[in-house]
């Protein structure tokens, strides 16, 4: 079953030098077209407990990379699956260089290795949800394999897992996906049998890309 999170959030086209050096866009050529910083009212996303699961995703207000929220769930001490889901987003066809950034934080079970963690999953024009795979990040990509045997639904897959106890960022190379018109997001927080933790925290959740300039601005030139 689904559940809303607080819900109401436009997407909207902003322009922003963030990043733009790391992506090698030229100089204040970054748009924005779609973030969330979970301060208030994040519109469309939605829980839900998969299988069955508990589900714990919501707004925090203890903790966040910017403003004073994130959000957040708990790593539980019983078996569960939990889905924090993005809007359906449009995606833009002709830009450069699209980019999925987000920042973390996480604290789960240690005490028998790499048991708890979470993934990202990505649906294409409404198609069932994905991994995100490793490649396809161009920074702070999952830290360890899930093992098997512990009851997580999650056993065995690549993820996010220990402790990153300060906010790094996540950044994903969406280019493979240009074709889709539409993309929508999971982060899925898998536990085991035993030991509860803090769990996992995210904000700034942001699409981007490098703006296609007319040629004969790209040196500030008009000749």
């Amino acid at each position: 079953m689904k559940n809303h999170l607080i819900c109401a959030l436009s997407v909207s086209i902003l322009t922003s030098p963030s990043y733009a050096e790391d992506f090698n866009c030229p100089s204040q050529t970054t748009a924005v077209y779609y973030e969330q910083n979970f301060e208030s009212n994040p519109t469309g996303w939605v829980i839900e407990g998969l299988n069955g699961s508990e589900v714990t995703w919501g707004i925090n207000a203890s903790d966040s990379y910017t403003g004073v929220s994130s959000a957040h769930a708990d790593a539980l001490p019983y078996v569960s699956d939990q889905a924090l889901i993005s809007p359906v987003i449009n995606m833009p066809t002709t830009q450069q260089q699209l980019t999925l950034h987000f920042w973390h934080k996480y604290f789960f079970e240690t005490e028998n290795n790499q048991i708890d963690g979470g993934i990202l999953e990505v649906s294409m024009d409404g198609s069932p949800f994905i991994q995100v795979f490793s490649v396809y990040f161009l920074a702070n990509s999952y830290t360890g394999q899930l093992e098997t045997g512990f009851n997580n639904p999650l056993s065995n897959y690549y993820a996010w897992t220990n402790h990153q106890s300060y906010w790094v960022e996540s950044v994903v190379n969406l280019d493979p996906f240009i074709n889709a018109q539409s993309l929508q997001f999971r982060f899925r927080l898998g536990t085991d049998t035993s030991i509860g933790t803090e769990g996992w925290y995210i904000d700034d959740f942001k699409i981007q890309s490098c703006l296609e300039l007319d040629p004969i601005f790209e040196n500030s030139f008009d000749n």
